[in-house]
């Protein structure tokens, strides 16, 4: 009955929108358009003109219960918008409605075991009733997420549990049989996560509570400030903002921290790159990387910090590459900063913020999420309850990163040979320079070391041999290299 009340409307609110009853009904034109491409377009815009003249008639008469009804059953089923279904609930609504609609408006990360199972079994009923196919997927994958949710928090070994596996199995099986293609949002995770994650928990000072994080005191690391007043992490060099984030890369590795989206949909990002260590350094490469479902690298936006500098993110060039970024679910964006020279005093606090633009509009601030329990894991769960959503990780360092479209996953020989011989050099440098043999640098040594360094660096950058030195050609590609970015700055 409901199915037939809802084609009928539907049929009905286009046939009108095509010119009265002679207009093509909704099947026919989604026959003609099968295996089209503008086949999705079309379904869309036939369900949502029959959703406008729908809600056009339930404001002309508010207690036409089956218009009312009629309405529910389409923004939650065949729009998959419950968010917007539950507006129209009142207390003339079928029971069901009222218990199930609002539940299904939360994020599946919000609800409760008894819910999750509630609401698959609601909605796997839609997919034997009268519904159009991408009305079915709809369902089924609702029903899919819910089992996996419930699955994902009862841990018992109970009957319960062996029905719902049973059930989703059963579930499975029917969509295949059906051919009911799933949308991202539903179906698995994509892609593969970060790798090179941090596993070390990072406490820098004894005397410096409010800081924790991953990574080594050597570099490098992320940590963050978890006081409500900013932290002077290095007492007049380094001051890190109250309840905020900060990056430190290594001389072979950057920094990263990646969110892998525990949904489907297009994003807004916004981020900001500030030098936190302002007296000495020479700024810093960032850039907004998504790991796609194939876990190829993609740079959406890039640039430098100079020394002191700040960059709100993105910059006026990138912001439409930013406003809406279509992300599937499991793929990763990643805030990464490396050094754009040397290493030394790259220390760069940093803010994240990811934002639904396309669902219901969560937003997901690294700093909200992770500040207050930055070691409760890695990778570490969102403010939503999603598991496994911030990465804290260390890339191996690709010189002119903003520049670059290769894969992380790209055979890395000839950048791990280079970032062994860096490190090596640092090493190296950094026992030769400590002349006390405490570990650390003081303020002379670390600038005879930063020198040193960066010319070896350098060096060994152009060292197209590997012998630790440069031929008469290969220093003067490299001073006309360094000229020309000279030129460039």
């Amino acid at each position: 009955m409901v199915a037939a009340i809802l084609v009928c409307v539907v049929m009905s609110a286009a046939a009108q929108e095509q010119g009265g009853p002679t207009g093509k009904p909704i099947q026919r034109i989604m026959k003609s358009a099968k295996g089209d491409a503008d086949a999705a377009a079309v379904r869309l815009l036939q369900i949502q003109s029959g959703i406008d003249r729908l809600k056009a008639k339930l404001a002309a008469n508010p207690g036409d219960k089956v218009t009312r009804y009629a309405l529910i059953q389409l923004l939650t089923i065949a729009l998959d918008s419950p968010a917007d279904a539950a507006k129209y609930l009142n207390d003339d609504c079928d029971e069901s409605l009222r218990k199930y609609v609002p539940l299904a408006a939360k994020p599946p990360e919000e609800l409760k075991e008894a819910q999750c199972l509630a609401l698959a079994q609601w909605y796997e009923q839609f997919i034997d009733k009268g519904f159009m196919r991408t009305s079915k997927a709809n369902a089924a994958g609702r029903a899919v997420r819910y089992y996996r949710q419930f699955l994902s928090l009862h841990e018992a070994k109970d009957t319960v549990g062996v029905g719902a596996r049973l059930a989703l199995k059963n579930l499975e099986a029917r969509i295949k049989k059906l051919g009911l293609k799933l949308t991202a949002a539903y179906g698995p995770l994509q892609g593969s996560p970060p790798e090179h994650l941090l596993t070390a928990k990072l406490e820098l000072n004894p005397k410096l509570p409010a800081i924790s994080g991953w990574g080594s005191a050597s570099t490098p690391l992320i940590y963050a400030n978890t006081a409500a007043t900013p932290t002077a992490v290095v007492k007049g060099a380094i001051t890190v903002p109250a309840r905020s984030v900060a990056f430190h890369p290594s001389p072979t590795h950057d920094i990263a921290v990646g969110w892998r989206n525990p949904s489907a949909g297009r994003v807004s990002v916004r981020a900001k790159v500030t030098d936190a260590h302002p007296s000495g350094g020479d700024g810093v490469e960032w850039s907004i990387v998504l790991r796609d479902a194939k876990s190829r690298r993609k740079v959406l936006a890039g640039g430098t910090v100079d020394k002191g500098g700040s960059q709100t993110i993105p910059p006026a060039a990138d912001a439409a590459k930013l406003a809406a970024v279509t992300v599937v679910r499991g793929e990763t964006i990643s805030l990464v900063v490396g050094p754009r020279g040397s290493y030394a005093c790259d220390s760069t606090s940093i803010e994240l913020t990811i934002t639904d633009v396309g669902g219901i509009g969560r937003t997901w601030n690294l700093a909200r999420d992770v500040v207050s329990n930055m070691q409760a894991g890695n990778p570490h769960a969102d403010s939503f309850g999603n598991k496994k959503v911030w990465y804290f990780y260390a890339p191996p360092h690709l010189a002119g990163m903003a520049k670059r479209e290769e894969p992380y996953k790209k055979p890395l020989e000839e950048s791990d040979r280079k970032a062994a011989q860096l490190w090596k050099i640092y090493q190296r440098l950094h026992k030769k320079h400590d002349k006390d043999g405490d570990g650390k640098l003081d303020d002379a040594e670390r600038k005879a070391y930063s020198e040193e360094y960066l010319q070896q660096a350098k060096i060994m950058q152009w060292d197209k041999n590997g012998d630790g030195r440069l031929s008469d050609a290969e220093r003067k590609e490299m001073e006309a290299k360094q000229a020309e970015e000279n030129r460039r700055r």
